[in-house]
């Protein structure tokens, strides 16, 4: 059984100007976390961007950020909607037209430097990272305005942001306020509000870790961000996911407290191990003590007895211990200097088994996102339909999707589905199924496609057209008036192994023709192409 500590925090003191997004460490409010904000930390769950604001609170004081850093809360889209929205009703509501005054007002100083903020936003249930470095003083305001974002890598050779992606959305109401009250009077501001996208064509995804469960885009972006502000380079091999997820169970085991008698770790050891070892890149031989998690350590008890004791912040992070494995059991059985066989074939091993497994990890890696690209994919596409299944070893054996879009689109394209498969002859083997229609003007729209492990068969077909029947029932409409035995819409196949033995289970009502051209070319090899010619022209 659980207990939550509800131990106040200590605010911390305002710096006088508006700081952008409600700077997390130079505002007055003392954040606090509830068990709403807790309690998804137990579960395969996303985070809220209360819990996150918190620990980027906690994480840093004011005085370990230069007065040209601003750090906004992952809820800043909404201040920056909000503070936005008083432009439109400032000369109808003289309250809201003064409040618009002392913001811009406070807002003067952006004017006299040069500024870096960070936010790890959250939009569309998704959290990213974004660093912006901008002078109003220059002509080019913006000089960097990087995203990072979990589910994308970045170094491609198109990594701009696209105008209708996710961070588009943040980017645009960011220079909009800058616009609004930061240039207010100055001719620039009229450039800005003119060109909405500036920002947006500014803009790259940069290399940073990946996320392999598709929830855990909270605490990345949060470790993006800690990372950025001790200004280190956010790279694939800085963190990656594992230790994401023992940030997770650790935060978990900080932010409660057990019953006397339960097995459970005490947190305060999962803290000095575990959970310090998460930012080893932000940790140094002299400022170990200054680890950025260390003050969540105010909030533990000191023991498991007295859940309101003071807190006992040590000075120093305790060492994590390591064990120490002396060269020479690995390199053979004499240690001598002078015997180098067994050196040079355990680093010749060594290197061999790295060049083989370093593909197959990024591999193992690569698949370890389809799942989260899955959630996304149908986060994103209302209506659409994504279907997976796994094999025993839990490795994916059969995917389908079927974008939202096309179940609205077949009611304009002629009524014909054209199904096809393919074997994929790369290195990852494999089976295509696709389904697609025309257009009157004789385009091709892909309705539907599914990748599986087996090879073409009729259980494999079933599967397919059970995810077309699931997705666009109006594939299975009957005509008006029920004018017609079949359905309105006509299937065309290549009577390939195990389809029509799919096709009378799944669409049984439905006319099945056979594609021409297929049947020319069988025939071509029996009678030759004049025969052909001569049959497709009567």
């Amino acid at each position: 059984m659980l207990r939550r500590r509800t131990k106040p925090l200590v605010a911390a003191k305002p710096n006088g100007p508006l700081w952008i997004a409600e700077d997390l460490f130079r505002d007055d409010r003392a954040l606090l976390v509830d068990d709403d904000a807790v309690a998804p930390l137990s579960g395969d769950n996303h985070l809220s961007t209360a819990l996150v604001d918190y620990l980027l609170q906690r994480s840093l004081q004011p005085t370990d950020l230069q007065d040209t850093t601003l750090v906004g809360s992952a809820n800043s889209l909404h201040f920056f909607h909000q503070v936005n929205a008083k432009i439109a009703t400032a000369p109808s509501d003289p309250n809201v037209a003064k409040s618009v005054e002392n913001i811009r007002q406070r807002c003067s100083h952006y004017k006299d430097n040069k500024f870096e903020f960070l936010s790890p936003f959250c939009i569309d249930h998704h959290f990213v990272a974004v660093k912006i470095v901008f002078d109003l003083r220059s002509l080019d305001i913006f000089h960097e305005v990087s995203v990072y974002d979990s589910l994308i890598k970045g170094g491609r050779r198109n990594n701009s942001v696209h105008r209708n992606s996710p961070p588009a959305k943040y980017l645009r109401p960011f220079q909009k306020f800058i616009a609004n009250f930061c240039l207010f009077g100055n001719p620039k501001c009229e450039v800005l509000l003119a060109n909405p996208d500036h920002i947006v064509e500014k803009a790259v995804y940069r290399s940073c870790p990946l996320q392999q469960n598709g929830f855990d885009c909270g605490l990345l972006a949060f470790g993006c961000v800690l990372h950025l502000l001790k200004g280190l380079d956010v790279s694939a091999d800085i963190f990656n996911q594992q230790h994401i997820s023992k940030l997770r169970e650790s935060l978990h085991a900080v932010f409660t407290v057990t019953d006397i008698g339960s097995d459970v770790p005490n947190p305060r050891e999962l803290l000095s191990s575990s959970f310090l070892s998460f930012f080893f890149p932000l940790q140094s031989e002299n400022d170990c003590h200054d680890d950025v998690f260390l003050r969540l350590l105010q909030d533990l008890p000191n023991n498991d007895n007295d859940i309101d004791a003071a807190p006992d912040v040590p000075d120093k992070a305790p060492p994590i211990e390591v064990d120490v494995v002396p060269l020479h059991p690995r390199l053979g059985a004499d240690p001598q200097p002078e015997s180098t066989r067994h050196r040079d074939d355990y680093f010749t091993t060594q290197f061999i088994e790295g060049l083989a497994n370093g593909p197959r990890e990024k591999h193992q890696a690569s698949f370890g996102l389809i799942m989260s690209y899955l959630k996304h994919f149908q986060l994103r596409n209302e209506d659409s339909t994504v279907k997976a299944e796994s094999d025993a070893d839990q490795r994916l054996r059969r995917l389908g999707i079927c974008p939202g879009i096309m179940r609205r689109s077949l009611q304009h394209v002629r009524p014909v589905l054209s199904l096809d498969g393919a074997h994929l002859l790369s290195k990852w083997k494999g089976t295509l199924y696709i389904a697609s229609v025309q257009t009157a003007c004789s385009n091709i729209y892909p309705v539907s496609f599914a990748i599986m492990k087996d090879g073409e068969d009729a259980e494999g077909w079933k599967w397919f057209l059970e995810l077309l029947v699931q997705a666009i029932p109006l594939l299975k409409m009957q005509h008006p008036d029920n004018r017609c035995r079949f359905c309105y819409f006509t299937v065309i196949s290549d009577r390939q192994k195990g389809l029509i033995q799919a096709l009378q289970q799944v669409f049984p009502d439905n006319h099945h023709c056979f594609c021409s051209v297929h049947i020319a070319r069988n025939v071509e090899k029996e009678v030759g192409k004049k025969v052909v010619c001569h049959i497709l022209q009567t």
